[in-house]
């Protein structure tokens, strides 16, 4: 709770320190609402970390809410066409509308995926998910 109230006060050079902080909560709910803070403010270079972080998350909701709130972010990163269906799949374990809400935050990495044959992949990616519903 004290780094998502803080996050946003937090100058740059500590903010690398506040990551490391958030990978050492035990409680993977309270570790993902950390991350879920500190996206908008970290840097680029630490970008790669965070998402690490995030993946060291074992429950799969937890771990699909921090990645949520990091996407709009990871467009600045080299995000490979298989990195991006994992993210997917992770996202599937929240409910359809929160899956369907987090979709437009992944534009940026989808169009550095985006030739003909790699946006039908994405397309179909996109329609297995969904077929997992009732």
């Amino acid at each position: 709770r004290a780094l998502r109230e803080l996050a946003p006060y937090l100058p740059e050079p500590l903010l690398p320190e506040a990551l490391d902080v958030t990978r050492q909560i035990q409680d993977e709910n309270y570790r993902s609402r950390a991350l879920s803070a500190l996206a908008p403010y970290l840097p680029e270079p630490v970008l790669p970390e965070a998402l690490d972080v995030t993946h060291q998350i074992q429950d799969k909701y937890h771990c699909a809410n921090a990645l949520r709130y990091l996407l709009s972010y990871l467009g600045k990163l080299s995000i490979s066409f298989d990195e991006w269906t994992k993210m997917l799949n992770v996202l599937a374990y929240q409910n359809r509308m929160q899956l369907l809400s987090a979709l437009p935050y992944t534009r940026p990495i989808v169009t550095q995926l985006c030739d003909h044959a790699t946006f039908l992949k994405v397309l179909k990616a996109v329609q297995k998910v969904c077929q997992q519903w009732p």
